[in-house]
Protein backbone atom coordinates (compact mmCIF):
# COMPACT_ATOMS: atom_id res chain seq x y z
CA UNK A 1 0.00 0.00 0.00
CA UNK A 2 2.37 2.98 1.16
CA UNK A 3 5.60 3.06 3.57
CA UNK A 4 5.12 2.84 6.92
CA UNK A 5 4.65 6.70 8.86
CA UNK A 6 7.79 8.13 9.09
CA UNK A 7 9.92 6.16 6.41
CA UNK A 8 8.17 7.35 3.40
CA UNK A 9 10.34 10.21 1.05
CA UNK A 10 9.87 11.71 -1.79
CA UNK A 11 12.85 12.38 -4.17
CA UNK A 12 11.97 14.97 -6.95
CA UNK A 13 13.61 14.29 -10.69
CA UNK A 14 16.66 16.23 -11.37
CA UNK A 15 14.17 18.23 -13.52
CA UNK A 16 12.22 19.22 -10.82
CA UNK A 17 15.29 19.84 -8.34
CA UNK A 18 17.29 21.88 -10.97
CA UNK A 19 14.06 23.21 -13.07
CA UNK A 20 15.78 21.95 -16.19
CA UNK A 21 12.55 21.98 -17.81
CA UNK A 22 10.36 24.03 -20.61
CA UNK A 23 6.86 23.54 -20.97
CA UNK A 24 3.97 25.51 -23.20
CA UNK A 25 0.27 25.00 -22.52
CA UNK A 26 -1.91 23.89 -25.48
CA UNK A 27 -5.47 24.21 -25.45
CA UNK A 28 -8.25 21.89 -27.50
CA UNK A 29 -11.66 23.07 -28.96
CA UNK A 30 -14.19 20.68 -30.02
CA UNK A 31 -16.35 20.83 -33.00
CA UNK A 32 -19.56 19.45 -32.47
CA UNK A 33 -20.75 20.01 -35.24
CA UNK A 34 -17.69 18.41 -37.56
CA UNK A 35 -16.78 15.46 -35.09
CA UNK A 36 -13.47 17.40 -34.79
CA UNK A 37 -10.81 18.37 -31.97
CA UNK A 38 -8.86 21.52 -32.66
CA UNK A 39 -5.45 22.68 -31.74
CA UNK A 40 -5.64 26.13 -30.93
CA UNK A 41 -2.62 27.70 -32.54
CA UNK A 42 -0.69 24.63 -32.76
CA UNK A 43 2.05 26.15 -34.68
CA UNK A 44 2.81 29.23 -32.47
CA UNK A 45 2.89 26.83 -29.18
CA UNK A 46 5.21 24.46 -30.92
CA UNK A 47 7.63 27.23 -32.62
CA UNK A 48 7.53 28.99 -28.68
CA UNK A 49 8.58 25.63 -27.00
CA UNK A 50 11.38 24.76 -29.33
CA UNK A 51 12.90 28.45 -29.06
CA UNK A 52 12.62 27.67 -25.54
CA UNK A 53 14.01 24.70 -25.28
CA UNK A 54 17.18 26.18 -27.76
CA UNK A 55 17.66 28.74 -24.87
CA UNK A 56 18.06 25.88 -22.61
CA UNK A 57 20.50 24.43 -24.24
CA UNK A 58 18.71 21.44 -24.49
CA UNK A 59 18.98 18.59 -27.03
CA UNK A 60 15.91 18.98 -29.90
CA UNK A 61 13.95 14.54 -29.03
CA UNK A 62 11.58 15.19 -31.59
CA UNK A 63 10.59 17.20 -34.21
CA UNK A 64 7.09 19.41 -34.63
CA UNK A 65 5.27 16.89 -36.84
CA UNK A 66 6.45 14.01 -34.61
CA UNK A 67 4.50 16.23 -31.95
CA UNK A 68 1.71 16.98 -33.44
CA UNK A 69 1.39 13.08 -34.11
CA UNK A 70 1.64 12.39 -30.69
CA UNK A 71 -0.99 15.01 -29.87
CA UNK A 72 -3.11 13.10 -31.95
CA UNK A 73 -2.69 10.16 -30.54
CA UNK A 74 -3.36 11.44 -27.10
CA UNK A 75 -6.33 13.24 -28.16
CA UNK A 76 -7.59 10.48 -30.19
CA UNK A 77 -6.60 8.08 -27.20
CA UNK A 78 -8.46 9.57 -24.55
CA UNK A 79 -11.20 10.19 -26.76
CA UNK A 80 -11.74 13.91 -25.94
CA UNK A 81 -15.02 14.96 -27.11
CA UNK A 82 -15.29 18.32 -25.37
CA UNK A 83 -12.46 20.86 -24.95
CA UNK A 84 -9.77 20.21 -23.50
CA UNK A 85 -6.36 21.93 -21.70
CA UNK A 86 -3.00 20.45 -21.28
CA UNK A 87 1.03 20.92 -21.29
CA UNK A 88 3.45 19.79 -23.53
CA UNK A 89 6.79 19.31 -21.24
CA UNK A 90 10.21 18.60 -22.03
CA UNK A 91 12.74 18.09 -19.17
CA UNK A 92 16.14 16.88 -18.85
CA UNK A 93 16.27 13.55 -16.74
CA UNK A 94 20.28 14.30 -15.46
CA UNK A 95 21.58 16.41 -12.79
CA UNK A 96 23.13 19.04 -12.73
CA UNK A 97 22.28 23.02 -13.66
CA UNK A 98 24.45 22.70 -16.93
CA UNK A 99 22.79 18.92 -18.26
CA UNK A 100 20.87 19.64 -21.67
CA UNK A 101 20.36 15.93 -22.20
CA UNK A 102 19.10 13.05 -22.06
CA UNK A 103 15.80 15.04 -22.74
CA UNK A 104 12.65 13.69 -21.98
CA UNK A 105 8.93 15.31 -23.47
CA UNK A 106 5.47 14.15 -21.93
CA UNK A 107 2.10 15.57 -23.10
CA UNK A 108 -0.59 16.12 -19.93
CA UNK A 109 -4.41 16.81 -21.22
CA UNK A 110 -7.33 16.55 -19.46
CA UNK A 111 -10.55 17.40 -20.11
CA UNK A 112 -11.98 21.42 -19.57
CA UNK A 113 -15.25 22.41 -20.20
CA UNK A 114 -16.01 25.70 -22.16
CA UNK A 115 -17.67 28.56 -19.87
CA UNK A 116 -21.12 28.36 -20.56
CA UNK A 117 -22.12 31.28 -18.48
CA UNK A 118 -20.70 34.85 -19.22
CA UNK A 119 -18.65 36.73 -16.67
CA UNK A 120 -20.39 38.42 -13.98
CA UNK A 121 -20.29 42.51 -15.01
CA UNK A 122 -18.68 44.48 -12.75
Amino acid sequence: MGAPAGKARLLPSPAAFYATNVCEEIRIYWNDERQEAYAFRLQEHFTRWFESMKMMRFSMPSTPADLEEALREVVKGNNFKEDAHGYLVAYVDAEGLTATAPVGVYLLFGRRGRLTEPFPSA
